[in-house]
């Protein structure tokens, strides 16, 4: 399927000299342009991945207190979420 698009006498001139330039025919460019403006459009539209954060103990105000205290209890860290629920729930 092909599509007309039309321009002012005056851009499509201006297209002509610069694909002349280029030795390119002024559909060649402007084909050019508009897949590169297509595929920036995608690429804005993509959502973007997100990369799992790293922990920097620099920017952590707590970090001096990690490992300063003694739970007793084994399974604290892998439970926490039990025993805030517990407390809480």
């Amino acid at each position: 399927m092909a599509q007309v698009v039309q321009f002012p006498d005056e851009l499509y001139t201006q297209i002509a000299a610069y694909a002349a330039q280029q030795h390119e025919t002024p559909d060649e460019v402007i084909l050019s342009w508009v897949r590169e403006a297509a595929q920036q459009v995608k690429a804005q539209a993509a959502p973007a991945t997100q990369e799992e954060p790293v922990y920097d103990p620099a920017t952590d105000p707590l970090s001096p207190f990690i490992g300063q205290f003694h739970s007793g209890d084994p399974l604290l860290a892998e439970r926490h979420h039990e025993y805030l629920a517990d407390d809480h729930g």
